[in-house]
């Protein structure tokens, strides 16, 4: 068979710094990857977390060029960003209906959150994701009470804490929220307290909803054990190979899964909504709020920002168009 692989990397910045528990996140690097075989071009995107635990962009670097000598090597398991760069490459999300999901907005983090979430809900978002652990507690409480009030008949908070707290503060966190309409507290202590965050969400009415603790190989079958209901937060780019989520997936049907970006290109994102779109047993707003995080004259973007975005919509051209800007 015809196979040549090629990779190129690409270095966005955001905006403005990204502030979360794990600091200040200036830009975003990755990999784009180029797929032909037989005549067919396919492409896909390896968009590292190392903060999650996946591979390195250099690793997947040095990876991809021992590949494209050797077709026949094996990715390891541990590399999970690169193995789904290259399910999508050779075609496995391909066949997707065009389908339209809601997009929950992305507020910064601290008190510049209420202007966002008031321009947001004047844009029509209706579901918002609002990241805490950056600032001192009682600051964030204190302004996570103005959110409910502006946002009260309007819409719902998601709170993502990107493993930050510690046991104590998950549970003050968890008890402030018992009289809001929170949708959920996204993983609010360190991969290896699942569970801990498992008996807090026995305790409490507010959903603990997992992210980081889903990166890795095994880690949704294992930690549906402790959440048989989820929510799991489950970003397409870190899953690893398509075929085995997807199994996955159907033997799970009853778990809740919300499908979040992990601030791609136009080319990662469109996989990991092409997913989100197969998937018949999630109709949750979609966490790509990250489309805002970019200038809105990068050139590796392609979808619009809004309340809604649609699976399927960029074409062979568009891939290539966003290869050849590289």
């Amino acid at each position: 068979m015809e196979h040549h692989l090629a990779w190129k990397p690409y270095c966005r910045p955001f905006r403005t710094p990204l502030r979360t528990a794990y600091g200040e996140w200036a830009e975003r690097e990755g990999l784009l990857v180029r797929l032909e075989a037989d005549g067919a071009v396919g492409y896909g995107e390896v968009a590292p977390l190392e903060s999650f635990g996946t591979e390195s962009v250099l690793d997947a670097a040095e990876f991809l060029d021992a590949l494209a000598e050797d077709p026949d090597l094996e990715v390891p398991p541990q590399f999970v960003c690169t193995r789904f760069a290259l399910d999508c490459a050779g075609g496995a999300l391909r066949k997707t209906p065009k389908r339209t999901l809601h997009v929950s907005g992305l507020l910064p983090a601290g008190i510049t959150a209420y202007a966002a979430l008031q321009t947001l809900l004047n844009q029509g978002f209706t579901t918002f994701k609002w990241k805490i652990g950056v600032e001192p507690m009682e600051v964030e409480r204190q302004l996570c009470a103005e959110l409910f009030k502006l946002l009260h008949g309007k819409g719902i908070l998601r709170l993502d804490a990107n493993a930050g707290l510690s046991y104590e503060e998950t549970e003050e966190w968890l008890e402030f929220l018992e009289d809001y309409p929170v949708e959920y507290l996204e993983q609010p202590m360190e991969p290896g307290n699942e569970a801990s965050m498992a008996v807090l969400a026995e305790r409490y009415a507010v959903p603990i909803a997992l992210d980081e603790s889903l990166c890795g190989p095994g880690a949704l079958l294992k930690f549906a054990e402790f959440f048989p209901k989820g929510p799991f937060v489950v970003k397409p780019s870190l899953i690893g190979s398509v075929e085995s989520y997807q199994a996955w997936r159907s033997f799970h049907s009853g778990v809740r899964v919300i499908y979040s970006s992990a601030f791609e290109t136009a080319i990662g994102i469109e996989a990991a909504l092409r997913l989100a779109a197969q998937d018949e047993f999630s109709s949750e707003a979609v966490g790509f709020g990250t489309l805002e995080a970019f200038p809105h004259d990068d050139v590796l973007g392609g979808h619009p920002y809004g309340p809604t975005l649609t699976a399927g919509t960029l074409t062979s051209g568009d891939y290539e168009a966003i290869w050849n800007r590289l």
